[in-house]
Parts: structure tokens; C-alpha cells; sequence
């Protein structure tokens, strides 16, 4: 729009640009409404009647509608007001297109605004998100504690049971010594026990051939009376014999029982030796399933720490994304933030201009008001001027019977000569020049 309003144009691009922006309705001509509607706008400052007479003046033709030759016929008889109207207008589009920037720099620092707050939500999120994940590994890093605790323990007990599996394996070798040491003695009891056995057997046999050799010898005695005597001694030998046969019989038999008992007793020691080992056994085997036991719950222990560790690396893992996370939402949040700042200040810096921009228009716009007065003034005095110049010339011609001439006896009775349009009217510095010495010769 600006592109349109060179501050350097013309005149006739002023008029012909003004021309394009009175005519709203794109019919190339301006109506009533539209002129009015356009004067409103631009804030011309008159009543509505002058803006009327105004538009009186334009309609040259009187159809209700201004022509572009009636608007540039306008324009030479009223410079300075398109001048001001140019340039208001060229202002009001500044003015619009600064009121469009603001608006869309609002939008925009609406929109920033909203980031700003979606990125300190995100912040906000993302730090809950940080402050969960920490507790979830702080959590995870005492439950990895417990679990190389449990696992110490562990260790600790399979170490305890390790050294009881050890004791009861020492204890049954002891055992198993002391009962090899019962078979032992058990196996010499019995070969005591078997030889005493044998002892006992051949004395018996040795018994009984001497008994047998003694009835022998009692039937020899009672037969040969008379090898008594011969015989006497001998049998005494033999009885004295089988005296010491029945006396080592008798030693021979307590031997015998008390190997018997000693078979009991070493029968009974292996027995308890035997049950001792079979104890020692039973409590190795226990101390086996124990520390097997032990060793199971050891590799639970290490297995359940490894994937302790595991997730507790997996959730610092996470803590740190979580906090690289909230660094990125923390700086998106900065830089929305400053950006909405920065923004703010030039939507502030905007407004400003804008301001100083319509106090600078309406102070001007107050400057030129006397001077748009003044115009309309001189040319409504010109055209009465022009009016009693013309009855005044009609009368005298009647007066007189002359023909009328050419030039203007106003002109002539001021002193000056004709000037032509582009000469009167080529800049509104000489229009003024040139009405104010008109409004001065009439003085």
C-alpha cells in the first residue's frame, strides 16, 4: 500500500492516486457517499455542509457522480487540499499498515507466548520426568544395595556352610578312621577269638585222648594189677596231664569268653562307629545340600544383583537423558522466554511509533486545518468575486452595447496579466501566492 504513495509524486499522480482511493466502489467514478465516506476517513475537519458544497463543486456536471477530468478540475481549484489529502492519505495507509504490523506482531508474540508457555510445561514435565527418573534410580541403586547385601550374606553363609561341609568331611574321616580301626580290632578279636577257638578244639581233642588214654589206662590198671605200681606213675603223669589240660581248658574257655566279650564289645564299638559314620554321612550330605543350597541362593543373589545393576545403569541411563531432556525444554524455555521479551519490546517499540506516528499526523493535521480553511475560504471569496465580476460585466455590456472581452477585467483592474492553469495552478505555494494578492487588491 505504501508503494503506492511516493512522498516525491506529481500533482497529477497525487490526483490520479487520490482519485483510485475516493473511488471505493471501483466504478471509476466517485459518488456522493464515497467522497464523503473518503473525507471522513482522511479527518478533513469540515461540517458536512462544506463537505457537500465541495462536492457541489466537483460535479461539474451535475450527474452525481465525480469524473476524473471533474476531480483533476477539483484539484486545480483546491491545491493545497489535495496536497493534504495526498498526504493524509499516504499517512492513513502508513498508519493502517502500522496498525496490520502490530496486530500481526501481537499474534506473533500471542503465538511466542504460547510457545513460551507449552515450552515451560514441556520444562515442567521434562523436570518431573528428571526428578522421577532420579527416584527410580536412587530406588534402583538402594535395591542393588540390598541385593549385594543378600549376595555378602550369601557368600557369608556359603563360606560358613563351605567350612561345615569341611568340619563334617574332617569328622567323617575321623569316623571312618576310628571305624576302620574297630574292623580292626574287630577282625583281631575274631582271629583271636578263632585261634583261642582252635586252641580250645585241639585241647579238647588232646582232652579226649587223654581221658581215652586214661580209661586206657584205668582198663590196663584193672587189667594188670600188677603194673600198678609201674603203671601208677604214669597214670599220675597223665592225670597230672589232663589236670593241666582241664586248667588250660578252663583258661582257655575264660579266654574264649572274654574274647567273646571283646568280639561284643568290638561288635558293638564298630556298630557305633558304623552308626557314627553313617551320622557323619547323613550330616555331610546335609552340609552338602546346604552349602549346594547356599551356592543356589549365591548365584540367585548375583544373578538378581546383576540385573539389579543392569536396570539400575539402564535407569541412570534414562536420569540422564531425562536431565539432557529437561536442559533442551529448559533452554527452549529461555529462549521463548527472551524471545517474548524481545518481542514484547517491539510490539512496545511499535505502539510508540505508531503513537508518535498519530501525533505527529494530528499535529500536522492541526497545522494544515487553518490553512485547508483559509483555501476554501479564498476560492468560496473568488468565486463570489468572480460571480459579481461576471453580472457586473453582463450589466455593463447592457449598459453599454459593447461586446464582451476575453479577458478578465478583474485581472486588469488588479494589474495582472492572464495566467495560464499550469502557471496559476502548478503548485500550491503559487495558488496561495496568487489568491492572497487577488484577496488583497479587493481589500
Amino acid at each position: 500500500m505504501l508503494t503506492g504513495w511516493p512522498d516525491h509524486a506529481s500533482h497529477d499522480e497525487k490526483v490520479r492516486r487520490l482519485f483510485e482511493d475516493f473511488d471505493v466502489r471501483s466504478a471509476r467514478v466517485i459518488d456522493h457517499d464515497s467522497f464523503v465516506q473518503s473525507t471522513r476517513r482522511l479527518a478533513l475537519g469540515f461540517s458536512g455542509a462544506t463537505i457537500n458544497d465541495l462536492f457541489d463543486k466537483a460535479d461539474v456536471n451535475q450527474d452525481k457522480v465525480v469524473s476524473m477530468p471533474e476531480f483533476q478540475r477539483f484539484a486545480e481549484l483546491y491545491p493545497t487540499m489535495i496536497d493534504c489529502l495526498y498526504y493524509r492519505a499516504k499517512d492513513f495507509y502508513a498508519e493502517l499498515a502500522q496498525r496490520e504490523d502490530i496486530a500481526a506482531a501481537k499474534q506473533l508474540h500471542e503465538e511466542l507466548q504460547q510457545r513460551e508457555a507449552a515450552a515451560r510445561a514441556a520444562h515442567a514435565r521434562a523436570q518431573a520426568e528428571t526428578d522421577a527418573a532420579e527416584h527410580k534410580l536412587q530406588t534402583q541403586i538402594q535395591v542393588v544395595a540390598d541385593s549385594q547385601a543378600r549376595e555378602q550374606h550369601a557368600k557369608v553363609a556359603l563360606e560358613a556352610a563351605h567350612d561345615e561341609t569341611e568340619r563334617a568331611r574332617l569328622t567323617l574321616r575321623d569316623r571312618m578312621s576310628e571305624l576302620n580301626r574297630a574292623k580292626d580290632r574287630e577282625r583281631q578279636r575274631q582271629l583271636e577269638v578263632a585261634e583261642i577257638q582252635r586252641a580250645v578244639e585241639m585241647c579238647g581233642r588232646r582232652l579226649s585222648i587223654q581221658e581215652q588214654e586214661v580209661a586206657k589206662a584205668e582198663d590196663r590198671l584193672r587189667e594188670i594189677e600188677r603194673l600198678l605200681h609201674e603203671q601208677h606213675r604214669e597214670v599220675e603223669q597223665q592225670i597230672q596231664n589232663a589236670d593241666r589240660c582241664r586248667d588250660e581248658l578252663l583258661q582257655l574257655q575264660t579266654r574264649e569268653q572274654d574274647a567273646a566279650i571283646a568280639e561284643n564289645e568290638a561288635r558293638r564299638e564298630v556298630h557305633a562307629a558304623a552308626q557314627r559314620a553313617a551320622d557323619a554321612e547323613a550330616e555331610v550330605a546335609a552340609r552338602q545340600d546346604s552349602e549346594r543350597v547356599c551356592a543356589a541362593n549365591l548365584r540367585d543373589a548375583a544373578n538378581d544383583v546383576a540385573r539389579q545393576m543392569t536396570q539400575r545403569d539402564a535407569d541412570q541411563r534414562d536420569a540422564i537423558t531425562a536431565k539432557e531432556r529437561e536442559a533442551l525444554r529448559q533452554a527452549d524455555a529461555l529462549g521463548a522466554g527472551q524471545a517474548v521479551d524481545a518481542h514484547e519490546r517491539n510490539v512496545m517499540q511499535l505502539e510508540q511509533d505508531n503513537l508518535d506516528f498519530v501525533s505527529r499526523r494530528r499535529s500536522v493535521d492541526d497545522e494544515e486545518q487553518p490553512l485547508l480553511e483559509q483555501e476554501v475560504r479564498l476560492r468560496e471569496q473568488r468565486d463570489s468575486l468572480e460571480t459579481k465580476e461576471l453580472k457586473l460585466r453582463h450589466d455593463f455590456h447592457i449598459f453599454t452595447g459593447r461586446a464582451p472581452r476575453t479577458t478578465s477585467p478583474l485581472s486588469t483592474k488588479v494589474g495582472m496579466s492572464p495566467l495560464p492553469a499550469t502557471a496559476k495552478y502548478g503548485s500550491s505555494y503559487s495558488v496561495r501566492r496568487y489568491e492572497s494578492a487577488i484577496a488583497t487588491r479587493n481589500i
